[in-house]
Formats: structure tokens, sequence, C-alpha cells
């Protein structure tokens, strides 16, 4: 079992999750082989509190850390979720300072809270643990708060100095509330992540691509298995597929970088298309990478050794290690290879239409 203080550990090196939607325990134990922790979603499903709660405790008989995500501060079943075997609670659209406030105190024993003790429960020993030794034994549980809106009621410096662990963007509704425009959420996510590094708050966000991000929810068990469906009705459909490079439609990630993508959900192609005095970016991801440098020259940085880099160079990333690309007098191309592909670049694939195993 994996406990809220060795869940603080994973934290600092990096962690990728899942938001659970559906009621069944199944979804569960096949998640927790292939993510770090879940957040149980009482905002945006259909499960109600007694399955939310039913779902947090068999998590915990599974050692798979999970949170519990609610659209305001409830607490009463905050307090019902910790005694489950939450390891933490994430507090949708936080606005004013007092939201994380009423949240930590609705996590805290007394004193410094007002969370209602009991040892009737698993955490407990359903009454083997001593009331004594199980309130001063009792972990500070990890406490998310979401940051969704392009201006909150109280500055951000406020917010974060009241005391929440994580710091977490929700770029849904944030892009809806930016009216979709790039720009805006951009300068609202540089905004956020800076005062969440000014204030110590680890960053965490929906699929966020931000270096410094350790907190990461890339997907839900919906989308999973709505991706899972469509992979397998459109594989039939798959058809061989011929193009070049430089004819594939390309992004704009940022000024001085551009990519393009070809594959399936199986394996993913990306080139990368970077110039001279491109912003350096160290990142890190939770799986492997290979990168295949096709013109250009410079240095790509694993850790903290410098690779010179030229046509014919080739790396591999492992999973946690942090790294980025630095060109030199020239532009980079720079091919990256992900398998199974990365979900957060699937839309590169659209082109390919019915060519797309996705």
């Amino acid at each position: 079992m994996v406990s809220v203080l060795e869940f603080r550990d994973l934290l600092g090196q990096g962690v990728e999750g899942l938001f659970v939607k559906l009621g069944a325990t199944e979804t569960l134990e096949a998640a927790s082989r292939h993510f770090d922790f879940c957040v149980i979603d009482l905002e945006h499903s259909a499960l109600g509190e007694a399955e939310a709660l039913d779902l947090l405790n068999f998590a915990r008989t599974l050692g798979f850390p999970a949170l519990l995500r609610l659209p305001e501060v409830d607490a009463p079943l905050i307090n019902r979720a910790l005694e489950a075997g939450a390891v933490g609670i994430q507090v949708s659209d936080v606005q004013r300072a007092t939201d994380v406030v009423a949240a930590r105190a609705a996590m805290e024993f007394p004193p410094s809270g007002h969370r209602s003790v009991s040892t009737a429960h698993a955490g407990a020993g359903y009454g083997a643990t001593g009331l004594e030794d199980y309130v001063r034994q009792h972990p500070r549980h990890l406490l998310v708060a979401q940051i969704e809106d392009v201006t909150t009621d109280d500055s951000l410096a406020e917010i974060f100095r009241a005391g929440p662990d994580v710091a977490f963007i929700g770029t849904a509704d944030l892009s809806a509330a930016a009216g979709f425009e790039q720009a805006v959420v951009a300068s609202r996510v540089k905004e956020i992540a800076d005062a969440a590094e000014s204030a110590a708050v680890t960053l965490g966000g929906y699929r966020l691509e931000h270096p410094q991000a350790r907190y990461q929810i890339s997907c839900s068990d919906i989308s999973l298995f709505h991706d899972s469906l469509g992979a397998k009705r459109k594989r039939a459909a798959v058809r061989p597929i011929a193009a070049k490079w430089n004819e594939l439609p390309s992004e704009v990630v940022r000024p001085g970088i551009s990519r393009c993508a070809f594959g399936t959900e199986g394996c993913l192609l990306v080139m990368n298309t970077c110039e001279p005095g491109m912003e350096l970016r160290p990142h890190s991801h939770t799986f492997d990478q290979i990168a295949l440098i096709t013109s250009g020259h410079g240095f790509y940085h694993v850790e903290d050794v410098a690779h010179e880099v030229e046509p014919g160079s080739v790396l591999l990333i492992p999973a946690g290690a942090t790294h980025y690309i630095e060109p030199l007098e020239e532009t980079i191309e720079n091919l990256d290879v992900f398998a199974p592909a990365r979900k957060d670049y699937m839309h590169l694939l659209e082109w390919m239409e019915g060519g797309m195993d996705s």
C-alpha cells in the first residue's frame, strides 16, 4: 500500500494519473497497472457519493493512491473520503484563499482543523489503533487547488500562501473562459506556474505541457474506453499512407518550434522543427522517448549531460529524465518516436482521417 507520505515523495519525482468516472472496480485494478494515481471524480461524472467511497476503499486495498475531486468544499464528505482511504482532496474552481483554508480545516483534526475524529474505519484498524495514537500519527493529506479561470477573486499569491500542496490548472475550463484564445490561455498558464513556483507549490494540470508540472492527469477511464473502442473499429479501415514530412500540416508550439506527426495509436512519429534562439524548456515525461536528429547541429541535454548531435544522432531518453534540445547556428529537425502514442499528441493525426488508428 502506498501511504500518503510515500505518495508525497513520488510527487516530487513527477506522477501521472487519470480521472475515474465509472463505478467499476475493474477500472481501478487495470489503471493501477499503468498509472501512478487516480482521482475519483464527483464533479464531472454520474458517480454518487456511495460509489465514490467504495472506489476509494477498493483503491486503498490495491495500494493505488486515490484522491477525490469535489466541485466545492464539503467538510463531512471530505472526512468520509479520508476515512475511506483517500490520499488527498482536489477542489475545483478555487477562487479565494478562504476556499483553501476551509478545505484544509476539513482535512485536519483539532486543534489545527475541525475534522471529526473516529477510529471505526480501516485506516485506524477498525478501532485497533488508539484514538490518541491515530490522531498523532495522522499524515497531512494532499490538497489540490484547481485553478481554471482567467481571473480569481483573490490573487494567486494569496491563494497559494493559504497552503495547497498542488496548483492544478484546469485546462478545459480555462480554455473556455479564455474564449479559446490560445495566447490568453498560455499567458494564464505562465502566470499560474510562476505564482506556484514562487510559493513552492507543486504544479499540475490536465495534459499540461510545462517543465514544472509534476502532477499530471492525462486522461479519464471513459476516454480510454472510448479510444479503445474507436481504435478497434477503425483498425480494419487503416490503409497504407505515403507522405512527405515537409508536406504534413504542422502546429506552432511556441516561437521557434513547430511539429507534425505521422502514425497510429500504437506508434507515433513526431517531427519537431527547432530554430536557433528558441526558448529552452527542460522537462521530463513518465514514458520513454527515442529521438533521431535528421538535420541541423546542436546539443541534446539529458539530465546533466550535453550530447552534441548532428544528422544521424539517435538518443534514448528514459522516463523521468530531464531533457531539452538546444540548436546552435542552424535549425534542427528532430524525429521523436513514441510507442504507444502520446494521447496529448493524437490531434496531430487528424489529417490522416481513415488512415488513422486512434
